[in-house]
């Protein structure tokens, strides 16, 4: 550091004895330069930054799970020919980041002693899948048997198969979590400040289920998927409590209206 600014006054020295205006231009246009250089640079370090914080192994480890269903650490080392080490530091880092968890602890083959853990994938691990992936709308189908407790869609996946509804559910899920992206976003930011206006994980689940089942129930032309959903119980409360809620939101809504129709009667 000291030499470049040594280096900066002889030239500047040098540029005035040859010309005065020079050797005044000299130092204002490099501290311009160098002021509009700073964004730049500032850039170029979260870039680097970012790329040093990429996890390659932990997104390989989130699309096994994603299409496999559970493994512990031993197979995700083997399917995806990585050490252990690597896939050890990965899990640890998808953990903090939310994005797997431990579904279950199983004993060893070899020692029944140690309890083995086995990982899943959690609704925002399902999100990232779905968002990182390239062609991962392929594999919803896998993705849906291999989480049945995800969403209650996909808890009742085999009603609708067996309706015949399977492609115009796929499309029903595809659309509804695409639209929850954005809650996702909001939810998965953790450094904004107005943490209470965010969904939590457990409403943007009930609005992907919404998205799917109440909101394209109500439509006529699907009527065939409103009698599936009304013929089953837990499907069928499920969207008569969506039902509840609009019904009260309206009423909260016709009351507030009143209340400002009666002020601006009153308004002198």
């Amino acid at each position: 550091m000291n030499r470049q600014i040594s280096v900066f006054f002889s030239l500047s020295s040098k540029a005035y004895y040859l010309s005065p205006k020079i050797g005044i231009l000299i130092p204002i246009s490099i501290y311009i330069f160098s002021d509009l250089m700073y964004p730049m640079r500032k850039i170029v370090s979260a870039q680097k930054r970012k790329s040093r914080d990429r996890n390659p192994t932990g997104q390989a480890i989130v699309s096994l799970l994603a299409t496999n269903g559970l493994k512990n650490k031993w197979e995700i080392k083997n399917d995806l020919h990585k050490s252990y080490g690597n896939v050890y530091t990965a899990i640890q880092t998808l953990l903090k980041q939310d994005l797997v968890q431990v579904k279950e602890k199983r004993p060893s083959a070899k020692n029944p002693d140690p309890q083995v853990e086995y990982y899943t994938l959690t609704l925002r691990g399902l999100f990232a899948y779905f968002a990182h992936t390239p062609n991962s709308w392929r594999q919803l189908e896998a993705v849906i048997a291999n989480f049945p407790d995800m969403l209650l869609t996909f808890k009742k996946w085999p009603l609708f198969v067996r309706a015949g509804l399977k492609d115009q559910m796929l499309s029903l899920v595809k659309s509804s979590i695409e639209v929850n992206f954005a809650d996702f976003r909001i939810v998965y930011r953790k450094e904004f400040p107005f943490k209470s206006v965010f969904n939590p994980m457990e409403k943007v689940r009930e609005l992907i289920d919404s998205g799917i089942l109440y909101v394209n129930t109500l439509l006529p032309k699907n009527k065939l998927l409103a009698r599936v959903c009304k013929q089953d119980s837990e499907l069928r409360r499920f969207v008569e409590a969506q039902l509840d809620g609009e019904i009260q939101e309206a009423e909260k809504t016709r009351l507030r209206l009143q209340v400002w129709r009666e002020w601006w009667k009153n308004l002198a």
